[in-house]
């Protein structure tokens, strides 16, 4: 018995354990592949970010991590690179990440350890995702990561460098490393010189690398002074962690590397890679250089301006509980940011974002005032220092600072949050999750009742709800919720009638932001409206300050914009006669917004404003190409908005010439290029010629018509390049024009030849081989297509006799394929006084020309528009509209031999080589047209047309060809019998 105990189990038992395996991680690679399908099948970043609250996103990976880094690295990596994607998205993400997987960081460390030992691309896929996540919490990835780090460097030196990977693990190590310890962790990274040895080595070889570049080509990539940059961070945190067991001694003590270092600095600072330099120039610092040793005065300097920020810094690090030296430290550090290019030099000492953030925590006022103070020169100074404040909790810390009853407190937090929200709009949101937006809008509604809130605080708080409204609806919308407007207008009232000096400044403030609440706001407008915002705007602008009229003006504009009801508003005598005067005073650019805003789609106010001072103005001001203030691409948006569908405006400008006067703006924006102004021009010369024929005769005399025909491409698939754009816009113009374009069009085409043009195309425009016919015929084709009635028109204007005769002149033959299309739209309808004209005009003769010529045999022009094939399908396309019911068009068709044979041959005759040729769709429809008529079919043949149905009936696609192929096969059988 007990031998038996000790017999393996069956083999058959051995492929089952091995499948259950294989399925595990083939399961893991699918959950992979649907995960991030799900994640790229969202519609926005917040349907993504509701994805990642509400299921278990995070843990699943992590999961799969776990399962598989060593028996499937591929899955692994797949794992690792979407979580990545995913953390990269949004900064949102990361605190995301802890929260639902709390043992997340630990498996990632796991990675590092378990696949140490051998060549795993887990490791290098791994490394960036810790490095993103110690974007915002660096304290928690050293604590669970130092021991794993440590022993990972252990086995890493052991291997050949991998530049990428030291790359990202310097990144890392500059992240997380800090001067405060967080209980020895940093203690445990470093107890093997592996870490600093592996960098040390990655910085020499950067420096090394950016020194050849430059001696090479002159210049240094962005990939060279990031390398050396970031190896300079990452030894600088080591050496600010760790001055007592600095590691460095051999780099010191090595003249070579100190030299490969001086050049790389010589090199980064004639290239002008700052952050470089001053990084490499720090990092001397650290390594305690003598000053005097260093021959170049600006190295010096900066060596200098390094010293002093560190010894700030340090101070503070080594007395964080004596308030008096932090205090003073922080205003030495003060009066050193202030001055010039300590900026550059600040951004590169290790932990000093930390440094500052842990001061603002601080409940001392001695503390707080100097620390924000220093924070708000340092974040001016270093901008790119702003995220990075904003990642570590900046955001959190104001939040706190803005509690307390200090007005200097309050005041320059609100204005460090101005800085970062001004460059930073991806972390507006912020504002709002954090309480700020409801905490400085509930300060802002005190005023007048707490003495605590003065207008200090009110001119601050409205500058950081201004750009917190800028362009973030999630924010506008969450104010309209908590009465936004309404307190916002009330403070202005407050301001306009409180005693003493209120600064002009502070009203303009509120009216920005205000401005911003309702910009594209409906329901903000409507509260506008609703809570008198409109007699306080005419209020301020009644009391003549010229500081605050224009912030006015431009609340005015986002009040009514698209707004019907408050358009209503400003529908008054008094509003018209001041804003007549505005036209011509020193606001004139947003006085033409303005009342461009007003009389858009609004015929009350289009009436109140067709004045001939106003039409005067705006001529005027279209003819001034003011570009500084773009005076005449607002005149140009006013005229256009106030001529729509109105024919009084339309009078006006024909009184004053001014067809002519925007004519002549848009010959200046098509030689300048200028294609805003351009696509102004064409809409604001749309409306004024619409179905107007003194404004539309002006501007083809004028030659208007001509120039913006040089727009117009035969380019299908043009409308979304800047050409194909600006092409549209001169169609638009075009068509507006009616009969009167049309008219111009044609007699041009009946002469054969494009007249010459003023002004030339912008950058963009068709090759200048392009026969300039093309676009009279593209824009005449599109005209018919669009509208029937303005197809009847060219008919009665002898139109089809002269596109016709295009068709037959052989010296057209490249415009061939234009000009059928324009026949088939002509013809589309099928009537008869339409298909006897086109018969007596000479289409057959025309269409059996073209027959003859493409019957030739020549090979297709590649630069040609339109194949042969292409040619000879549209012909077919214009019999069928020809042949249609019209039995004397017939008879005209089957007199011509030529066109019989080669419609046969088209749609594939049972005999020969021919034998299995598929039926030319548009030429099988004219047979089927053709056959309709008993006389037809015995006139061709029966023998001959009987083949043909029956090929069309097996291969058509048609279910309409296919049965009506049947039905004549039918009566041809039907007849026989």
């Amino acid at each position: 018995m007990g031998d038996m105990a000790t017999v393996p189990a069956p083999s058959s038992t051995l492929p089952a354990k091995r499948g259950s395996a294989s399925g595990d991680l083939q399961k893991h690679a699918e959950q992979v592949r649907t995960m991030r399908a799900c994640i790229e099948s969202a519609g926005s970043a917040d349907q993504v970010r509701e994805h990642l609250q509400t299921s278990d996103f995070y843990a699943r990976t992590v999961s799969i991590v776990k399962s598989a880094m060593l028996a499937d690295p591929a899955t692994t990596v797949a794992a690792l690179d979407l979580l990545l994607a995913v953390l990269d998205m949004s900064r949102d993400h990361i605190p995301l990440f802890f929260k639902r997987c709390r043992s997340g960081i630990d498996v990632l460390a796991r990675v590092l350890v378990d696949c140490a030992n051998r060549p795993s691309p887990c490791i290098r896929h791994v490394v960036p995702v810790l490095n993103t996540l110690s974007a915002t919490s660096p304290g928690t990835v050293l604590a669970r990561c130092a021991q794993s780090l440590a022993s990972f460097w252990d086995v890493h030196d052991l291997h050949p460098p991998d530049p990428d990977l030291d790359l990202d693990l310097a990144r890392l190590v500059a992240s997380i490393v800090t001067r405060d310890d967080l209980d020895g962790h940093i203690a445990t990274l470093l107890m093997s010189d592996a870490v600093v040895s592996t960098l040390s080595c990655g910085l020499i070889r950067s420096c090394g690398s950016l020194v050849g570049e430059y001696e090479r080509t002159g210049r240094v990539s962005d990939p060279g002074a990031s390398a050396s940059s970031t190896f300079a961070a990452a030894l600088c945190a080591i050496a600010a962690a760790k001055p007592d067991a600095w590691p460095l001694i051999n780099l010191m003590q090595s003249n070579g590397s100190i030299c490969t270092i001086m050049d790389a600095i010589d090199v980064a600072g004639s290239a002008g890679r700052v952050e470089a330099h001053a990084r490499l120039i720090v990092l001397l610092g650290f390594m305690e250089i003598d000053a005097d040793s260093i021959g170049k005065a600006e190295v010096r300097e900066t060596l200098e301006r390094f010293v002093r920020l560190e010894t700030c810094c340090r101070e503070m690090w080594a007395a964080p509980g004596n308030d008096d030296v932090v205090s003073a430290s922080l205003n030495e550090l003060s009066e050193m940011l202030a001055a010039p290019l300590f900026g550059e030099v600040a951004i590169c000492i290790p932990d000093i974002v930390k440094l500052l953030i842990n001061c603002l925590g601080n409940i001392d006022e001695m503390v707080m005032v100097p620390a924000l103070n220093a924070t708000y020169l340092f974040l001016l100074a270093c901008p790119d220092a702003q995220q990075q404040f904003l990642d570590r909790g900046g955001f959190d810390a104001l939040a706190e600072c803005l509690h307390d009853y200090n007005v200097e407190i309050r005041v320059t937090s609100m204005e460090i949050l101005s800085i970062v929200a001004a460059r930073h709009p991806e972390n507006r949101s912020m504002l709002q999750s954090s309480g700020i937006v409801k905490y400085i809008l509930e300060l802002i509604g005190q005023f007048g009742r707490d003495d605590d809130v003065g207008v200090q605080i009110v001119e601050a708080g409205a500058g950081v709800l201004g750009l917190a409204l800028t362009e973030t609806p999630a924010n506008q919308e969450y104010m309209s919720d908590h009465d936004g407007v309404s307190i916002l207008l009330s403070t202005i009232r407050a301001c306009i009638a409180g005693e003493g000096d209120i600064a002009q400044t502070t009203i303009d403030a509120l009216l920005l932001a205000l401005n911003n609440l309702v910009y594209r706001n409906r329901r903000a407008q409507e509260e506008f409206r609703k809570h008198g915002g409109f007699e306080v705007a005419f209020r301020l602008w009644n009391d003549d300050d010229d500081a605050l009229l224009a912030s006015v003006l431009n609340l005015l504009v986002n009040a009514i914009d698209t707004c019907e009801p408050n358009q209503e508003m400003v529908c008054t005598a008094a509003f018209q006669a001041r804003m007549t005067s505005l036209l011509d005073g020193g606001h004139a650019a947003i006085s033409c917004v303005l009342l461009s805003h007003a009389t858009w789609n609004h015929e009350r106010n289009q009436a109140l404003f067709s004045t001939e001072a106003v039409v005067e103005l705006l001529l005027k001001h279209v003819a001034s190409n003011a570009k500084q203030d773009q005076l005449s691409l607002f005149a140009l948006m006013a005229l256009s908005n106030l001529s729509y569908q109105n024919s009084a405006l339309q009078d006006l400008v024909a009184k004053f010439d001014g067809v002519a006067v925007v004519h002549e703006a848009l010959v200046r924006a098509t030689q300048q290029g200028d294609a805003v102004t351009y696509g102004a021009i064409t809409t604001a010369l749309g409306n004024v010629v619409h179905r107007h024929d003194v404004n539309g005769t002006a501007l083809v005399g004028l030659g208007g018509v001509d120039l913006l025909l040089t727009y117009i491409t035969d380019n299908d698939d043009d409308d979304t390049s800047e050409f194909g754009a600006l092409g549209s816009s001169a169609f638009l113009t075009i068509v507006q024009m009616g009969e009167t374009s049309l008219t111009h069009i044609l007699q041009v085409l009946k002469t054969g030849k494009a007249p010459a043009v003023t002004g030339n195309a912008c950058a963009g425009a068709p090759d200048d081989g392009m026969d300039p016919l093309i676009p009279y015929l593209t824009a005449l084709n599109g005209i018919i297509y669009l509208s029937p009635a303005m197809a009847e028109f060219v008919i009665r204007s002898e139109g089809l006799a002269t596109i016709v005769g295009l068709l037959r002149h052989e010296s057209k033959r490249a415009l061939a394929g234009y000009i059928l299309f324009i026949l088939v739209n002509l013809t589309v309808s099928q009537q008869k006084p339409v298909q006897a004209r086109a018969r007596s005009e000479g289409a057959f003769d025309a269409l059996e020309s073209c027959l003859r010529w493409l019957g030739a045999g020549e090979p297709d022009d590649d630069d040609a528009a339109f194949s042969r094939g292409e040619i000879r399908r549209v012909i077919y396309q214009v019999l069928d509209n020809l042949l249609t019911g019209n039995t004397s068009n017939t008879r005209e068709f089957l007199s011509r031999t030529l066109m019989i044979e080669t419609l046969l041959s088209d749609c594939g005759e049972l005999t020969g080589a021919r034998r299995n040729a598929t039926a030319l769709p548009e030429a099988a429809e004219v047979l089927l047209t053709l056959c309709e008529q008993p006389r037809a079919t015995d006139a061709i043949g029966v023998d001959r047309v009987r083949p043909l149905l029956e090929i069309i009936q097996q291969r058509t696609s048609s279910q309409t060809m296919h049965d009506k192929a049947q039905h004549l096969l039918q009566q041809i059988s039907g007849r026989r019998h």
